[in-house]
């Protein structure tokens, strides 16, 4: 095995379509003899690696704990979207990495962007022609969406009443950002929570909601935030830090 710096290594081969890591924590051995390709170990494991570079893990499969045949072969991943989702006139959902894309951003008139996620600086926050709003969210069970919806949907709101297009974005645009555009469609258009998630999948966007946001939505639905309910109902739009 040969010990390399991963960032140098990928921009050699950045025509790679995936990187596969085993390291200690994986379940699923891989006989190397059989495998294609150098087999190359990354200093510190996945664990020191998605610590430093969040932004470059598509997914962890280190639950898988079965292998067919001697050489695992894992189905290739569903890629990032290269371009932001529009689920409804003037929002988009993305990921981190449409949100770093100046040019992107401009082709699709995206003023407003709205981060909700933790790890994820605003990258263009001195450039005047953006508009922010950070909410810091974790992609945790435990993580409360229900506190700061009002923020985000009157953020949203802002966007679209300027005849501006807003992005709603995390880090892979699956679960935070996600959680987000539907609890959105839920409020504004009075459908359930199912239903918003159909609309999404017919964009294309791969839904990943953690559990825990899973919860909050349904409750949502079923009319449990009716002090938030009647506040959105009123299309009351107090300023928001997050507005300029």
């Amino acid at each position: 095995m040969k010990k390399c710096d991963f960032l140098q290594e990928f921009k050699k081969r950045d025509n790679a379509k995936s990187i596969v890591l085993v390291d200690h924590a994986s379940k699923c051995p891989l006989d190397s003899s059989k495998c294609k390709g150098d087999i190359y170990w990354l200093d510190g494991g996945l664990k020191q690696f998605k610590e430093k570079y969040p932004y470059l893990i598509v997914r962890d499969i280190s639950t898988i704990n079965h292998c067919r045949g001697a050489c695992w072969k894992p189905t290739t991943p569903k890629p990032f979207f290269s371009k932001p989702i529009e689920i409804i006139d003037g929002l988009f959902i993305g990921d981190y990495q449409q949100a770093s894309n100046k040019e992107v951003l401009l082709t699709y008139n995206i003023r407003y962007i709205l981060n909700v996620a933790e790890e994820c600086e605003n990258v263009f926050k001195n450039d005047q022609r953006f508009v922010y709003c950070h909410v810091p969210l974790k992609d945790t069970t435990r993580q409360d969406l229900k506190a700061i919806l009002l923020t985000c949907f009157q953020f949203i709101d802002q966007a679209l009443d300027n005849d501006s297009c807003v992005l709603v974005h995390c880090l892979a645009g699956r679960s935070r950002s996600a959680a987000i555009v539907v609890a959105y469609l839920v409020f504004r258009f009075k459908i359930g929570y199912k239903k918003a998630c159909r609309i999404m999948e017919d964009k294309n966007v791969t839904l990943q909601i953690n559990l825990g946001f899973i919860g909050q939505l349904m409750d949502i639905e079923k009319g449990v935030e009716a002090d938030l309910s009647r506040i959105l109902q009123m299309n009351v739009h107090p300023r928001s830090d997050c507005l300029k």
